[in-house]
């Protein structure tokens, strides 16, 4: 009897824990939410993207509660500009992970285009868990100046350029706010230290040019952007490494474009040519990375590998008025000049006030004697850009060649003008005023 009952008390507290058991179980169900993941229209999209995108949601459905699986997810939607989609992913991972930073960024700067209220909002909550990461304070600083809160732009600039003292970038976004207050001075010493800090900065080269002409140091000007024209065009700002775990992501080609902008900021010129034709392969539906690469190779001395490079770029993109250039400047390099030439033309029937393309069509119709033809494609230049200094040289001394030669001294004149550090210029007007019997003392005086 003693043992029935034992059996039946055990049996009894079996079924009680696992009812217990049971009821915990479906009290944890109940309380679940229900999976909610945002909905992706891939039909656009690369195979490798749609890929990528469904694994990670099918990892989210699988592990709903888990932080990482959302981030993830998230991560992959702002890298390929899934934005909404983005958004809600982050803000689940920012409940689920309240102690870290990347999450709220990430929702801040994707706010920033569509409610910027928001994104400060998001920014602040940020910037409590990760007070001294530079790249925030400088994303906010340029929202607030959007927002003409320049006194708290510069809060967050000052702490940016405490935090990365050797970088160029925090003193150039300093010297632009200082110009948005008309504090010429201030802004030019920011400058001045961006310059600096980064010799191999072209904007910080390029801000300094824009704050010498509004002091009206004209020459200052014209050296800073002689600088910047030796420097490479590529995008500039300060490290973000929260911000690169998201680009390293991408899978349709700009984490590789980037990569080629880095390799050529820094002169690593083979490593350049490396990442643009991966680029190349991964994206043959864009033309700028093929412009690159030829430039690449114009810059080696590889003429005739940029050439063909052109050539293939007109092929493929032939409404592309860069690339038709590009192509004009390579053929002259290489001394094919009528099919350069023509390259010229087919800029401009494509791109009628292109002044790069009137001046480079200009300057070889003056080498072959063609002086209207010349001077037509040289005014064209001049109408299109009147600060080019170069175009009006030229213009000059065609007319010159065509008899006109007080009409090439105003046109030189103004040249001497527009850039007073260009010596050619100068010599030339020197030699003009001396062929009319006028003064070298006039040179630098308007007709």
């Amino acid at each position: 009897m003693k043992s029935t009952r034992w059996r039946y008390g055990v049996a009894g507290t079996v079924l009680l824990i696992a009812i217990g058991g049971g009821a915990l179980g479906l009290k944890q169900m109940q309380r679940e939410p229900a999976v909610t993941v945002p909905e992706f229209d891939t039909a656009q999209a690369f195979p490798q993207v749609e890929q990528a995108l469904q694994n990670a949601i099918s990892k989210v459905r699988q592990a709903p509660r888990s932080g990482r699986t959302w981030g993830h997810l998230g991560m992959l939607a702002m890298a390929h500009n899934f934005q909404s989609q983005a958004v809600t992913c982050f803000a689940r991972t920012a409940e689920l992970l309240p102690n870290q930073f990347q999450w709220p960024y990430y929702l801040a700067i994707l706010e920033e285009t569509s409610d910027m209220s928001a994104a400060l909002q998001w920014y602040e909550q940020a910037e409590r868990l990760a007070p001294r990461y530079a790249p925030l304070r400088m994303r906010r600083a340029r929202l607030l100046m959007r927002l003409n809160r320049l006194d708290d732009a510069e809060q967050d600039l000052r702490v940016a350029a405490h935090e990365e003292s050797d970088s160029p970038y925090p003193y150039i976004a300093l010297g632009r706010l200082e110009l948005a207050r008309g504090n010429l001075g201030a802004a030019r010493e920011h400058c001045e230290i961006a310059v600096r800090n980064g010799s191999w900065s072209r904007d910080a080269h390029l801000e300094l040019a824009r704050i010498w002409n509004r002091l009206g140091h004209a020459s200052d000007a014209y050296r800073e952007q002689q600088e910047a024209a030796r420097l490479p065009a590529v995008a500039e700002d300060l490290p973000d490494p929260v911000l690169q775990d998201v680009e390293d992501l991408e899978l349709t080609g700009r984490r590789t474009s980037r990569q080629a902008d880095e390799a050529i900021r820094k002169g690593d010129l083979n490593t350049a040519v490396k990442f643009l034709q991966q680029v190349i392969r991964e994206r043959p539906d864009l033309s700028r990375p093929r412009l690159n690469l030829g430039q690449v190779l114009q810059f080696q001395g590889k003429t005739a590998e940029a050439v063909e490079v052109f050539q293939e770029a007109v092929r493929e993109f032939p409404q592309e008025a860069l690339a038709q250039f590009s192509l004009g400047t390579a053929l002259e390099m290489s001394g094919q000049r009528m099919a350069a030439a023509e390259a010229y033309r087919a800029a401009l029937r494509l791109k009628p006030d292109y002044a790069d393309a009137s001046f480079g069509l200009g300057s070889l119709l003056r080498e072959d004697h063609d002086y209207p033809g010349s001077v037509a494609a040289l005014r064209q230049a001049v109408s299109a850009n009147p600060g080019f200094a170069p175009a009006h040289v030229i213009l000059g001394l065609c007319l010159d060649d065509l008899g006109s030669t007080d009409e090439g001294i105003a046109e030189i004149r103004l040249a001497v003008k527009l850039a007073p550090q260009d010596r050619e210029a100068k010599r030339q007007l020197e030699r003009l005023l001396k062929k009319t019997n006028t003064g070298p003392h006039d040179t630098n005086s308007s007709k």
